[in-house]
């Protein structure tokens, strides 16, 4: 399951929640965990919790979008967060094309006119999403003991076996 963090303006909920909410429910229909304040069970209200919360979901995902039709400084931080870890992304806005403004290869920048193109573009980033991860897939077997370690650490530093092997290999091998 591909764990996907979303996240969009708080300011501009009023305007544009009924494309918060189809982001949210299409990317659940393509069998994506969605992590998001949007769809949080709590109600997140201290920043210090908020700012946990992002940090955390963007660390265990394996793709983000976000809604940037009511574009915040809050959000551009967030996308400051998630270049760190290298996350394929999507920005998604009704009113603005930043495709022609900001050149990235790991952002795309796509603008939308109704839910149904909205819909269209997600489809399109997660299928492409899945057809590189297959592509770059790495069947390993490891030893029982292994497994119960490394599901142990997964646990408590709740991130995926992929993750974990990635951080691993990064820290352990010299690029020499």
């Amino acid at each position: 399951m591909l764990k996907v963090f979303f996240t969009a303006s708080y300011r501009s909920k009023d305007k544009y929640q009924i494309f918060y909410d189809a982001v949210i429910k299409k990317l659940k229909s393509l069998d994506c965990e969605v992590y998001s304040l949007e769809n949080c069970e709590s109600n997140v209200s201290d920043p210090l919790e908020k700012e946990l919360f992002i940090r955390n979901a963007i660390k265990v995902c394996d793709a983000c979008v976000f809604e940037i039709s009511g574009d915040t400084f809050q959000l551009g931080y967030e996308v400051a967060l998630i270049s760190q870890y290298n996350l394929p992304t999507l920005c998604l806005s009704n009113n603005r094309d930043y495709q022609k403004i900001i050149n990235s290869s790991n952002i795309d920048f796509c603008k939308y006119k109704d839910i149904a193109e909205l819909e269209t573009k997600i489809d399109v980033f997660i299928q492409n999403i899945l057809h590189k991860a297959n592509k770059n897939r790495l069947n390993i077997t490891v030893q029982s003991t292994a497994k119960i370690k490394l599901t142990k650490y997964c646990k408590s530093k709740n991130i995926s076996f992929s993750q974990a092997i990635n951080d691993l290999v990064e820290s352990s091998i010299p690029l020499d």
